[in-house]
């Protein structure tokens, strides 16, 4: 069984040392290695070369990749998962002037303006958390020690996993266009500010598309309009004008379209909550150069409150012209008996003249001549009464004023003659020293004999309350190259210079029953003749009150 079992076992051994020494296996066994040589050295030196080449071109891509980074106009840097910095290009060397190492060191940190780096530091590391993209606008110190502002981006690098390996960002110079932009959005704000103070609003108008491209802040709060809401249609502008003023602006519009031409106009506003406003509104077209209408430009001024102070200030003038009438009622008063003496002297002459014509043609053999004579008289003497009469009902009549051409001085003497009885009454001795020869004066007779009268008896009162002393009152013109000097002066107690501007104020007098209203009201008057009144103290004792008036035009 052990013999067996060594036969068998030899067996084996013999086939394969036989199958070794067969001359068949061996010529095959020989000829494997020789015949397969070749094709492994050609596969070897293929994949060298392929390598070579591979190397070739990714230093040829690295060549190009690093031209690439030195030719973009920014700063590229690099950042480990971390926010460390790893890499920065040449640029960013050049422009902050640090070495790579202390750039590698330092980081970003020390560049960014101190008021920009907390806005900065958090929104980088909101994106180093989240893994979101960074973006930054601010500041970076240059080389030379100045700040620029950069818009800087960066982008996560990530692995097949998804892991970020790398952040690769760019930071671009937008210091330029930042303060273009900052200057604009400035001009805008002062534009704003400048049409809110103005109370000025503009609009853009499309005629092709009906509709508006642009309404200022101002417009929206003019017209009552919430710029939350958008723009307004064209229809809803138009509601808002005043119903009373709609179909006149339609019809302005339309013929200035039709004339091809632009327009101002004043209309009103009716708001949702019943206010009226006032507005000025201009408008600008322009044509295509075929002549069709290609934009609107219009703004529109609230003259509401200039309008409300043209009114107030009608309504003033109202009312002073019925203090003036008021004044010179007032003065009328304290004239009538001068008035009441001055219109009885001519009617005693009339009637003596009318008796001696009697007498002259009663007699046996009648006097035509003589008679003729007496006559006249009493025509003459009857004029005199009359010009009282009308001097006095101008005086005490309203009527609106009326500028003509007069002789000042012929009307001095006519308000001298007015103001006679209290003169006498005052025991007043009156002087006039009148320039002959004064050009004519163009104005309102009434209103400036009305400031004369004013003067003439502030001065007679005045010097009614002197005990001692002579009352002598001084009215005097003369002339200049602009125009005619009037002064009245008085022997009065006179007015304490600290008071001398102050006596002009309304409602401030030192009478007793005074209404502080009459040198006001002078004042007034001359000052609408384009002319100047003022107190001052005279010469020995007590007051002058002087004014000018410019010459009539075409002198």
């Amino acid at each position: 069984m052990r013999r067996r079992s060594r036969a068998e076992s030899a067996k084996p051994r013999r086939r394969k040392s036989a199958a070794a020494k067969s001359p068949s296996r061996v010529a095959a066994t020989r000829r494997g290695p020789t015949s397969s040589a070749p094709k492994e050295e050609s596969e070897i030196a293929l994949l060298r070369r392929e390598l070579s080449e591979a190397r070739q071109a990714l230093a040829e891509s690295e060549y190009k990749l690093s031209q690439i980074v030195r030719a973009v106009p920014s700063m590229v840097w690099a950042t480990g998962p971390d926010g460390e910095v790893t890499k920065v290009n040449q640029r960013a060397l050049d422009y902050t002037g640090i070495r790579l190492e202390d750039f590698l060191h330092l980081g970003w940190n020390e560049l960014i303006h101190p008021d920009d780096l907390s806005e900065t530091i958090n929104a980088f590391s909101h994106s180093i958390q989240s893994g979101t993209s960074y973006e930054a606008v601010h500041r970076l110190r240059r080389a030379d020690g100045e700040y620029r502002w950069h818009h800087s981006v960066g982008e996560p690098l990530r692995d097949r996993q998804g892991r970020i390996i790398q952040w690769y960002g760019l930071s671009i110079d937008i210091d330029e266009s930042k303060k273009a932009e900052d200057q604009l959005r400035r001009s805008e704000a002062w534009l704003s500010q400048a049409q809110r103070l103005s109370r000025t609003g503009n609009w853009v108008y499309n005629p092709t598309t009906m509709l508006y491209v642009y309404w200022s802040d101002e417009s929206y709060r003019i017209w009552g309009f919430d710029p939350l809401q958008g723009l307004p249609s064209r229809d809803a502008m138009w509601q808002r004008i005043h119903p009373d003023d709609r179909d006149r602006m339609w019809a302005t519009v339309q013929e200035a379209v039709r004339q091809k031409r632009d327009f101002t106009a004043e209309f009103r506003i009716l708001l949702p909550d019943g206010t009226v406003k006032y507005l000025e509104g201009t408008s600008h077209h322009v044509y295509s150069p075929l002549g069709a209408l290609v934009e609107v430009f219009t703004t529109t001024v609230d003259v509401t409150q200039r309008r409300r102070a043209q009114d107030e200030h009608e309504k003033l003038r109202q009312l002073e012209s019925d203090i003036a009438h008021i004044n010179r009622l007032s003065m009328m008063g304290e004239l009538a008996a001068s008035l009441a003496h001055e219109i009885k002297q001519p009617i005693a002459a009339a009637r003596t003249y009318a008796g001696a014509a009697m007498h002259w043609l009663d007699r046996s053999l009648p006097d035509p001549g003589e008679a003729r004579k007496a006559l006249a008289g009493i025509v003459g003497n009857a004029n005199r009464a009359s010009d009282i009469i009308d001097r006095s009902r101008d005086q005490i009549k309203k009527a609106p004023p009326q500028k003509k051409c007069f002789d000042l001085n012929e009307a001095i003497n006519e308000v001298i003659g007015l103001a006679r009885s209290q003169i006498i009454e005052n025991r007043v001795s009156v002087q006039t020293r009148l320039t002959e020869g004064l050009p004519g004066i163009h104005g309102d007779r009434v209103q400036l004999q009305q400031v004369l009268l004013n003067l003439i008896l502030n001065a007679v009162e005045a010097m009614g309350s002197v005990e001692a002393g002579p009352r002598e009152l001084l009215i005097s013109t003369e002339q200049d190259d602009t125009g005619v000097l009037v002064a009245v002066r008085d022997s009065g107690p006179g007015i304490d210079p600290e008071y001398f501007e102050r006596v002009f104020e309304t409602f401030y007098t030192t009478k007793s029953n005074g209404t502080g209203m009459g040198l006001s009201i002078c004042r007034s008057i001359i000052e609408a003749h384009g002319g100047r009144l003022w107190a001052g103290a005279n010469e020995l004792r007590g007051t002058v009150f002087r004014f000018t008036l410019p010459y009539a035009s075409g002198r």
